[in-house]
């Protein structure tokens, strides 16, 4: 199997070229660093992006929907830099439909992208960040989401709702807040421009990949890479540990000597 890595704005601190080594010593794939996603200059792919917005969290999305001249000169001016995006959550995309988009530019495979994606849940009504989706043969990863969607200690929250207020997924806060924060609470959860960055993208890279090759790509084991984290503390007991569970190391030994044989 060929695995294609590309990145749509993916930060400086992430290596992509560590996360395909780490995918071929593990797998019996090809991965491969193939660039930055090809997004067409202007015209209707500006208008897709702005399509894909999620401007009410508590409203699920219509499947077609016009976008204000703001929104689509927004995305003119974010593309191909979408690393710009990162921190700014009043960019929130729909999943599914990003996923969607990208696979109208490629064949299929791994993006790894600085934009905040969001899916709907059906339970409470309401979209939710999220770090990975998968939408064969596609599977997106996003940064932002690494940071935002688990949610962080809640001591943290605390601290951060006495001085903001609710808007869109995040808080308006006075400028400082979060920095000051961050560096009270560091270590306990990923941040941007974290050096942690590449080790733990190299997990959601694996748990993509696994679904890619049809297999399972979540585990229930919280000290597996593969465990759907939804906490910032089971984020980085998973993924800082290097490790996969028992189950799926016999797993990845199994497809070894099958391709051997």
């Amino acid at each position: 199997m060929r695995l294609d890595i590309r990145t749509d704005g993916a930060p400086e601190v992430l290596d992509v070229r560590e996360v395909a080594g780490y995918l071929r010593g593990l797998l019996p794939i090809d991965a491969e660093v193939a660039g930055e996603v090809p997004w067409p200059r202007g015209g209707e792919w500006t208008e897709r992006l702005a399509a894909i917005r999620v401007r009410d969290f508590s409203r699920e999305m219509e499947n077609s929907k016009e976008s204000m001249p703001a929104e689509i000169a927004r995305e003119a001016q974010a593309m191909g830099r979408a690393q710009k995006l990162q921190k700014d959550l009043g960019n929130v995309y729909e999943g599914f439909g990003l996923a969607r988009l990208y696979l109208g530019l490629l064949k299929g495979g791994l993006v790894v992208t600085s934009r905040m994606v969001a899916t709907w849940n059906p339970d409470d009504r309401r979209y939710h960040g999220r770090t990975i989706i998968c939408h064969y043969p596609l599977v997106v990863v996003s940064t932002t989401g690494l940071v935002e969607a688990p949610a962080k200690p809640k001591e943290y929250y605390i601290k951060l709702f006495a001085h903001g207020r609710a808007r869109g997924m995040g808080l308006s806060v006075p400028e400082g807040v979060e920095e000051e924060l961050s560096r009270e609470f560091a270590g306990r959860f990923l941040d941007y421009d974290d050096g942690r960055t590449t080790e733990v993208v190299k997990g959601y890279a694996l748990q993509g990949t696994f679904y890619l090759l049809g297999l399972e790509p979540f585990c229930p084991d919280r000290r597996c890479r593969l465990y759907n984290a939804h906490t910032q503390e089971e984020l980085l007991e998973a993924q800082m540990g290097g490790g996969l569970c028992e189950r799926h190391r016999g797993v990845l030994d199994g497809m070894r000597r099958d391709r051997k044989l």
